[in-house]
């Protein structure tokens, strides 16, 4: 089963607030340090921001930037997923990464 799929009503954005109870991960990608490499972060944050959890690795690969934030946001997916920090939405300054995940989930993308 897919990251995706195991997020049910998960939903990608630019920005959004808050309810209480609910978290929010806001994912990047950058290029690394090194050649030849993106550094992927993520912050998880609750309702009143305080951090629940961060990621912070290097990933080998030198991608365009839609892959880069793809992998990113499906590497930041997993870690939350491993520590149970399930966001109610993800939070990227990737527009086309968005809008295409988004078309996926609802189904639009084969």
């Amino acid at each position: 089963m897919s990251v995706l799929a195991q997020l049910g009503n998960l939903r990608l954005c630019w920005k959004v607030r808050l309810s209480s109870g609910a978290l929010k991960l806001n994912i990047d990608a950058t290029l690394g340090s090194g050649k030849g490499a993106i550094d992927i972060r993520a912050v998880i944050r609750d309702a009143s921001r305080a951090i629940c959890g961060a990621l912070a690795k290097n990933f080998p690969g030198n991608f365009r930037v839609f892959l880069d934030e793809s992998l990113t946001l499906r590497d930041s997916l997993r870690f939350a997923l491993n520590y149970n920090l399930i966001p109610k939405f993800v939070e990227s300054n990737s527009r086309n990464t968005i809008f295409a995940l988004n078309n996926e989930v609802s189904g639009s993308l084969e």
